[in-house]
């Protein structure tokens, strides 16, 4: 069972899958009836097979803590519904402690001293795709490095209004590290497009993190969401900038590129 530790003082907080799976619910009892036919060929082989390749890169910085990632995925698809997922990521810790840092207890003590850390992660599992716009990915593996602990990975995208002027996405994304001193690490972002003119997309919204658990207190930040799609590159930017207890101001940018074949 996968659950999210919270300090004695912030109890009223639930396990970070709750809103998640609350609302991956509510898009599924959204959907008609009608849509129950579409399943009468979830084993059939999709036609034509596709594979995809994103690669990506961020960087993280606040007031106590930067860190920087790039890596790739690729997603195999099997039938409609389910694909095959695997990724490959690397980061960089330059100073701090906590957010997505899967180091061990006993490791805690060199970020004091200000020495960096490198750790990769690979992982691999399925891609489920249950209605029109929502994709699930369930994934488990390690990590490398300064650090070696198991990880399980739980991705949630989802559309809605999405045959809408403004069509509005929620994602959201939980990583349980199994041995570690931050042992539990989750994202949200609500989006909307503000702006689209068949070229490029425009999504505007916020988002935020929560981490902690193991041997850490829950600590968390949140603001303002912005990002860029251009369709004619299949690429995207997105920028956050917001504010959180331990960090204090934070930004974080990525930027991903996608390719597709059909087989």
């Amino acid at each position: 069972m996968i659950s999210c530790q919270v300090s004695s003082k912030l109890k009223w907080l639930k396990p970070c899958w709750t809103v998640t799976i609350a609302l991956f619910i509510f898009t599924l009892l959204s959907t008609t009836a009608a849509q129950a036919s579409l399943y009468s060929d979830f084993l059939t082989v999709s036609e034509p097979p596709h594979l995809s390749l994103t690669i990506f890169t961020s960087g993280y910085g606040s007031d106590s803590y930067d860190m920087t990632q790039e890596g790739f995925e690729f997603e195999q698809s099997l039938t409609r519904f389910v694909g095959l997922a695997g990724r490959v990521s690397a980061y960089q810790s330059y100073r701090g402690d906590g957010y997505n840092s899967p180091f061990p207890f006993s490791d805690t003590d060199v970020f004091a001293r200000g020495n960096p850390r490198n750790f990769g992660l690979f992982e691999g599992g399925l891609d489920l795709t249950p209605i029109e716009g929502t994709s699930v990915k369930i994934m488990g593996g390690r990590a490398v490095g300064d650090s070696n602990t198991p990880l399980i990975d739980g991705e949630l995208s989802t559309w809605i209004l999405f045959h809408s002027l403004h069509p509005i996405n929620f994602s959201s994304t939980v990583t349980t590290y199994q041995e570690a001193e931050t042992r539990n690490f989750s994202t949200m972002d609500l989006r909307t497009v503000a702006y689209s003119n068949g070229r490029l997309m425009l999504l505007a919204g916020a988002g935020g993190a929560i981490w902690g658990g193991g041997g850490s207190d829950l600590q968390g930040q949140a603001g303002p969401d912005i990002g860029v799609f251009v369709n004619t590159w299949d690429a995207e930017i997105d920028v956050q900038i917001g504010y959180g207890g331990n960090p204090h101001t934070y930004g974080l940018v990525t930027v991903s590129k996608q390719f597709g074949w059909d087989e």
